[in-house]
């Protein structure tokens, strides 16, 4: 009787074991992709999206240069009437430099909306927002980072797949405020690791 006993719980223990040995919780994903962002010092891609501004929408493309410090260069593609610009930008404060003039990123009060704006918040998000949830989403791994938490929080929503970032959304009130779909993504300095990889599809 007594060893019947004893074999309880080490079944127990040896089913709980075979659980831990399978796949990773899917909020474990953009924990890796953070450090694997600070590892290669940031991450480069082009962005195509829009974004409210005040009344209207602004549809542009951007090629973003992202830095782990929190900092980002943008190039604007398009529209064609300021293709070529390149700004410096400040995700925080909403402003870009531009030829050493800083200027303000657009008509919108929350100007880390705006669009130059966007890539910069997106990058913070990502950096030293909230990890709030991950899961399955439209066969990638959807993961919400929240920036200035509390009743009205920014969030930014970003869907992964083959281990690379390929949308964004920034999320203020119950609402998409802007959206990006984000391509040609490489390190910085290369070096994503494999498990990371792996974990985020």
């Amino acid at each position: 009787m007594r060893r019947r006993l004893l074999a309880v719980p080490m079944m127990l223990f040896c089913l709980l074991c075979a659980c831990g040995g399978g796949k990773t919780e899917p909020i474990q994903a953009p924990v890796d992709y953070r450090a694997a962002l600070l590892r290669a010092g940031g991450c480069r891609f082009r962005a195509e999206g829009r974004a409210e501004q005040g009344d209207r929408i602004c549809e542009f493309a951007l090629d973003c240069l992202c830095r782990a410090d929190g900092s980002a260069q943008v190039t604007v593609l398009e529209p064609e009437s300021v293709a070529g610009v390149t700004a410096a930008v400040d995700g925080g404060s909403g402003a870009l430099v531009y030829d050493g003039v800083r200027v303000s990123l657009g008509l919108t009060e929350d100007l880390r909306l705006a669009p130059l704006a966007a890539p910069a918040t997106v990058l913070a998000g990502w950096l030293e927002g909230d990890i709030v949830s991950a899961g399955e989403e439209d066969n990638a791994l959807c993961a919400v980072f929240e920036l200035e938490p509390g009743q009205d929080p920014l969030s930014v929503y970003t869907w992964f797949a083959a281990g690379e970032p390929v949308r964004a959304e920034l999320v203020r009130g119950g609402a998409v405020r802007a959206s990006l779909r984000l391509t040609d993504f490489q390190w910085i300095h290369g070096g994503y690791n494999e498990t990371a990889e792996e974990n985020l599809g």
